[in-house]
């Protein structure tokens, strides 16, 4: 990951507060705590992160929904996506990343 997407990463691994990821998978967003995004990064590449965001209750410039983009792809395909708001890396994905990228190979 580079440029923009990078600090937005950096920024959401080293600041407290809630972050989340929206990313591409099966025709939509899924928005995901961003501790739950750390399980299956490896295998989101970087062209399917549509925004990386920040929630900021209280804040004076944030949005409605109190969430603050601190990345957003340029993609207007990509972020035209619906959002499926979910609290769990998906069990599916999880048992993929171990069965074939977490087994040392022979």
């Amino acid at each position: 990951m580079k440029g923009k997407l990078q600090e937005a990463i950096s920024e959401a691994r080293f600041t407290e507060g809630d972050f989340y990821v929206q990313y591409r998978d099966f025709g939509q967003l899924v928005h995901l705590p961003i501790a739950e995004f750390w399980k299956i990064a490896q295998i989101v590449p970087e062209h399917r992160i549509a925004r990386v965001i920040r929630e900021c209750p209280g804040e004076t410039r944030h949005s409605e929904d109190g969430m603050i983009p601190t990345y957003e792809s340029s993609d207007r395909k990509l972020l035209s996506l619906p959002i499926v708001y979910k609290d769990e890396a998906d069990e599916a994905t999880l048992l993929y990343i171990e069965k074939h990228l977490l087994q040392p190979k022979d």
